[in-house]
Order: C-alpha cells, then structure tokens, then sequence
C-alpha cells in the first residue's frame, strides 16, 4: 500500500457495533441451539450458559444481562474477562449480572484487580494464555520462552489448569451456583 487514506467501508462496524453484534448472535445461538438439538437429536438441553475468554466475554456478560425474561441463559462463565473492552455498555469492574456467574482469572488479571459476577477465583501460576488450548499442545520448550514477550502460559502446569477449571466448570453448570465450597475444586485456586 502508499499510505493515503482508504475510503469509507459501510461494512466495518465501530467496536460499540461489534460488541452489539456479537451479543446479538450469543442470544440468538442461545434461543436456536436447543430447538434444534431437540429436533434433529430428540434430546433436550440442559443449563445453558454463556462464556467468553478475554474479548469474548464483554460479548457474553452483554448477551446475559440484556436477555428478556422468557431467555433460557443460566449462568456466566468468564476466563480472564477484558471488561474494559466494553466500551462503557458494561457493568463497571467487580458488578454482578443478572444471571449466577463466575469469573476466573489470571496472575494479570489478578493482579490489575479485576473482578465480575457473583465469584472471582484466582488460578494461581496461570497466565492470560493458560486459558486457550495452545498451553496443552505446544511444547513447553516454546511456551515458557515466548511467556517473556506476551503471557503465553504461566508456571501451573496446563494440563492440571485446564483439569481444574473444567471441574469447576462442571459443578458451576451441576448446581448453577458459584459458591466457593462447590467450585473450588483444585489447589490452584484462591478466592479473590
């Protein structure tokens, strides 16, 4: 390219859009998924609930406070929550929703304080990127080095960080109830 001013794009949306489009498409996703898993599997689903990592969850906290009544979302599960990307639509830092929710959060996150929903735990030795699968699959040998430039994976090791968040996951989704005594599964975490 050289550099001179591109012309307006009608279809590139401003960040307040994007965030109302991706809430919007969770809600709906939301309503549609059960039907369709009743008619082409004859089964029901159970819970449902929202989650979002990082950028992601602005989406589904905005998709869960903004669903009517008759909505079928039970709950929040939040992985390190970029709440600042928002752009001021959101409930401000350490607010609950309307739904039970559960925020889990990393050495970063912790420590910039953030928090949301009804419980906040701490994944001690997990970065921002223990949250994805590449912890689980690329070799230490890359990831600890790369951690020194961008938060890659923290010390914990990823398998018992992914192990105990799906634990705790499951008995949030069992009971729709973040209480620390029913959540806290595991050592690695520490209620914030």
């Amino acid at each position: 390219e050289d550099g001179s001013e591109r012309r307006f794009n009608e279809y590139l949306m401003t960040g307040r859009q994007q965030l109302t489009r991706r809430a919007s498409e969770l809600l709906e996703a939301a309503d549609f998924l059960p039907k369709e898993l009743e008619k082409c599997y004859n089964t029901t689903a159970g819970t449902i609930m929202l989650g979002g990592h990082s950028y992601g969850a602005p989406s589904a906290v905005m998709a869960a406070n903004g669903a009517s009544e008759q909505s079928n979302i039970q709950g929040l599960i939040l992985h390190d929550p970029a709440l600042g990307m928002g752009y001021g639509m959101l409930p401000p830092n350490g607010a609950k929703s309307k739904v039970p929710t559960i925020s889990y959060v990393s050495d970063e996150y912790n420590r910039a304080n953030v928090r949301y929903g009804d419980l906040t735990l701490h994944v001690r030795g997990c970065f921002h990127g223990n949250f994805v699968d590449a912890p689980l699959w690329a070799p230490r040998l890359v990831m600890r080095p790369l951690s020194l430039v961008i938060p890659a994976a923290g010390p914990a090791d990823p398998l018992m960080v992914h192990d105990q968040l799906a634990e705790s996951a499951m008995a949030f989704l069992e009971s729709r109830d973040p209480e620390p005594k029913r959540v806290m599964t595991g050592d690695l975490f520490e209620l914030v």
